[in-house]
């Protein structure tokens, strides 16, 4: 499940490199879509199937390091990085009841919802496109939004008070 739900994100990126126009502040996509060739969008693609590999190589290695066993590792990085949500247990990442796991596939799951060329203008040495993007500054406030209201809605009802609400709000 986790191979395929790559798979349709990467034949969603070609697809999207083929028909839709770009905004200029993408930088890589609008650099090659100014070009009409197929191999030139191919190239693009090709950049930003290398970035979205380095983030599930990394998600893996990150889930591996906080103790989750290889396999399992190999198959929730697939799913963390594409946003699917799969997992191999039914408790799916509670199953392994690790905060450090959780903390590993949180940060995953906000990279892989960002936008994949943003990635790779900072692996270029852009990293202010991160601060000035629009969607990041909304996914931030987003998440940020979200984890407040669960805080407070922890900590008004019945549930356990303090750094367990914390943690369950992130």
């Amino acid at each position: 499940r986790e191979l395929l739900e790559m798979s349709e994100n990467e034949e969603v990126l070609t697809a999207s490199l083929k028909s839709v126009h770009v905004p200029p502040e993408r930088e890589l996509i609008a650099r090659f879509a100014r070009h009409t060739s197929w191999q030139v969008r191919t190239q693009a693609a090709r950049a930003l199937l290398g970035i979205y590999s380095a983030l599930t190589l990394m998600c893996l290695l990150g889930l591996w390091a906080a103790g989750m066993p290889i396999f399992d590792a190999f198959c929730h990085a697939l799913s963390i990085v594409s946003t699917g949500g799969f997992s191999t247990r039914d408790a799916s990442i509670g199953a392994f009841n690790s905060p450090r796991i959780e903390a590993v596939a949180a940060v995953f799951m906000i990279l892989g919802a960002m936008n994949m060329a943003l990635h790779w203008a900072a692996a270029n040495g852009r990293w202010i496109g991160y601060r000035l993007d629009p969607e990041t500054r909304y996914l931030g406030i987003a998440i940020l939004i979200t984890a407040a209201v669960v805080l407070a809605a922890l900590e008004t009802g019945n549930y356990k008070t303090g750094v367990n609400n914390v943690h369950w709000a992130l």
